[in-house]
C-alpha cells in the first residue's frame, strides 16, 4: 500500500472564512502507485465552489445539517461549518478519513459552534448510507464536488 508523503497546507480565504487544511501528494517512494489518491489533494474546482458557497449560497448552509460527500480533505465542508451550519458530516473512503479527522481538528477554533465528523462512505453501499443516516440522522443539504 502506498504511503502518503505531506504536501503542506492548502489555505482557502474568502470574506470572513478562512480554512486551511493538510494535503497529501502521494506515495513515498517505499510505496506502490496502486492507490487512488485523488482525495488527498484539494482540486481547483473545490476552491471555485467554496467561493461559490461564501459569495452567493450561505444562507442556504446557515444553521443546516450538511452531508459533504466524497470529502477529500475536508475543504468544502470545513468551509461550511464556518458559514454557519449546525454540523457537518464530512464522508469519503475510508483510506482518506485520517487526513479528514486531521483537517477537522485542526480546525478547532469553530468546534464550539458546528459538529463536525468524518465518516466511512462507499458510494452504493446502501447498508452503510443507511448506518450513516441512524446515526447523524437526516441531512438538509448534500454537497459534492467533482464526484
Amino acid at each position: 500500500m502506498a504511503t502518503p508523503v505531506a504536501a503542506g497546507k492548502f489555505k482557502f480565504c474568502n470574506k470572513h472564512v478562512q480554512v486551511s487544511v493538510q494535503q497529501w501528494c502521494g506515495a513515498d517512494a517505499s510505496g506502490g502507485l496502486d492507490v487512488d489518491m485523488t482525495g488527498d489533494l484539494v482540486w481547483p474546482t473545490a476552491t471555485i465552489f467554496c467561493r461559490f458557497l461564501c459569495d452567493k449560497a450561505a444562507e442556504l448552509l446557515h444553521g443546516k445539517k450538511i452531508l459533504d460527500l466524497a470529502a477529500g480533505t475536508g475543504l468544502v465542508g470545513l468551509v461550511a461549518r464556518q458559514l454557519g451550519c449546525s454540523s457537518v458530516t464530512l464522508t469519503d473512503v475510508p483510506r482518506v478519513l485520517p487526513l479528514l479527522e486531521e483537517n477537522i481538528a485542526a480546525d478547532g477554533d469553530h468546534q464550539a459552534a458546528c459538529d463536525a465528523v468524518a465518516a466511512p462512505l462507499w458510494w452504493g453501499d446502501k447498508t452503510a448510507s443507511d448506518k450513516l443516516v441512524s446515526e447523524r440522522g437526516n441531512f438538509d443539504v448534500v454537497l459534492c464536488c467533482e464526484v
